[in-house]
């Protein structure tokens, strides 16, 4: 796991310079309906890794790991994808109890949106507050509005693709099918490990991406963050 988490070759890539910015949103706008959907460089989402229960000696709040809603302790990570399911950006950002918007501020990766010149941004759901550089679906009422209700169709489209990146992730790593029977010190290492090896997959041609409008129901069997309990 060292050697894996030493390697420059096997880390994440976010799209930092204008050229692999602009190579990002060609590669959402070819997935997106009428190439409706211009600028989007990554796709956000939280996902509850789940782990064993700490012991109070490796925390002074056990009780913050526990996740009310899918009833399990857990981990939430912050992580963003590319277009072709790759991980560009993946931090355990909080104790399981947390919510989603509560956790990404935590992490750096809410630094490097809000950095996003004009005209590029991120893709994520309801969870996180809208700005120019994350673009959210309308919610409430408003999306009843015709054009609304269109927007979060073709946000849909994209943001789907998040959610496949976990799906292709915790199918083909079955460790993650139950809680990590690991010391809190050493599930960051593991997690961050399987993230870049399925990455190193992609790359070498033996990850099969799911198209978007295929049937989703094996490649989900994921426990996403839990994001209706405040942190």
């Amino acid at each position: 796991m060292d050697a894996i988490m030493d390697s420059t070759e096997l880390a994440y890539k976010f799209p930092e310079t204008a050229q692999e910015q602009n190579e990002a949103v060609q590669g959402f706008e070819a997935l997106s309906s009428h190439g409706a959907i211009k600028g989007c460089v990554a796709c956000l989402d939280g996902y509850l890794l789940q782990i064993k229960v700490p012991a109070k000696s490796e925390t002074s709040n056990v009780k913050a790991y526990f996740s009310g809603h899918y009833q399990t302790y857990g981990i939430n990570v912050q992580a963003a994808c590319d277009h072709k399911c790759r991980f560009v950006y993946a931090a355990l950002a909080a104790p399981g109890g947390a919510n989603d918007i509560a956790a990404y501020r935590k992490v750096y990766f809410s630094e490097m949106v809000q950095n996003l010149p004009i005209r590029k941004f991120v893709i994520g759901d309801n969870a996180y507050m809208y700005t120019e550089t994350l673009l959210t679906p309308f919610s409430g009422k408003e999306k009843k509005d015709p054009e609304k209700d269109a927007f979060n169709f073709y946000l849909s489209q994209l943001r789907i693709r998040i959610e496949q990146t976990f799906g292709l992730m915790s199918n083909k790593w079955r460790i993650l099918h139950q809680p990590l029977q690991k010391s809190l010190k050493n599930v960051a290492k593991t997690f961050m490990c399987i993230t870049r090896l399925h990455n190193f997959c992609i790359n070498e041609g033996c990850g099969n991406i799911v198209n978007i409008d295929e049937n989703l129901e094996n490649e989900l069997s994921y426990i996403p963050s839990d994001i209706t309990e405040a942190a």
